[in-house]
């Protein structure tokens, strides 16, 4: 029986990019049969895309004018789209052997794990897709018809012996972060690439914004508490 190793406090990482390794070495975990969860921020801001975007014409050029702006872009391995990072973003990544599960049913663990924490401070959700916000999918978590995070996922085989794939489930959720500075980035670099824009804050809210007075968790902690009554 594999153990979950939890949490239990909200990692602090320089860099997306950090973060990012700290995920992919999660999914190298759970090839060799472990289960993981990472609570973490990013300390910079940055911009997070698929690494099929690095395919897309005028990429390198877009990039560098997206950190001349003060937001670097980094690829990452899951799909989606365009992600902020940095300060108020706040990560959820769970990481195991699919033993079976669909990709939907790993979505649906995602959501409800921070649909159980986000009601600890007050907050309902539900998921589902909302057209003009940022990397949109089914599995967007919408509170009052506006996008308060976003998810993807990855899946890789296991090594020989073993048969079978692992998931990596991932959501960037919007805590205290002020949302006009990195829409407007997205929207920047979509134009540069030459994709849709986004609708801009009216499309989205925050844990901040939404949160009863009086709740005096943190996202980090309510986040860690839900998944310890999943374990």
């Amino acid at each position: 029986m594999t153990v979950l190793d939890v949490a239990t406090a909200l990692r602090r990482f320089a860099s997306a990019a950090e973060g990012i390794d700290a995920e992919r070495g999660l999914l190298q975990a759970a090839r060799a049969g472990g289960r993981g969860a990472l609570i973490w921020m990013a300390d910079r801001p940055a911009l997070v895309a698929p690494s099929a975007f690095s395919r897309l014409p005028g990429f390198e050029r877009s990039s560098a004018m997206s950190a001349a702006r003060g937001w670097p872009f980094h690829l990452r391995p899951t799909g989606g789209g365009v992600t902020p990072q940095g300060p108020g973003i706040v990560n959820l990544a769970l990481t195991g052997p699919a033993d079976g599960l669909t990709t939907d049913a790993a979505y649906r663990g995602l959501c409800d794990i921070i649909s159980a924490a986000l009601v600890e401070l007050g907050i309902a959700s539900e998921p589902g897709p909302l057209a003009g916000s940022f990397c949109d999918g089914e599995w967007n978590l919408l509170c009052g018809g506006r996008k308060i995070a976003g998810t993807a996922q990855r899946w890789a085989p296991r090594p020989s012996p073993n048969r079978g794939w692992v998931f990596l489930a991932h959501a960037a959720i919007l805590d205290e972060v002020p949302l006009a500075a990195p829409l407007a980035a997205i929207d920047a670099l979509h134009c540069e690439l030459n994709l849709p824009v986004t609708s801009g804050p009216s499309a989205h809210t925050t844990v901040a914004l939404e949160r009863e007075a009086g709740r005096g968790a943190s996202l980090g902690e309510a986040l860690a508490g839900a998944i310890s009554g999943t374990a």
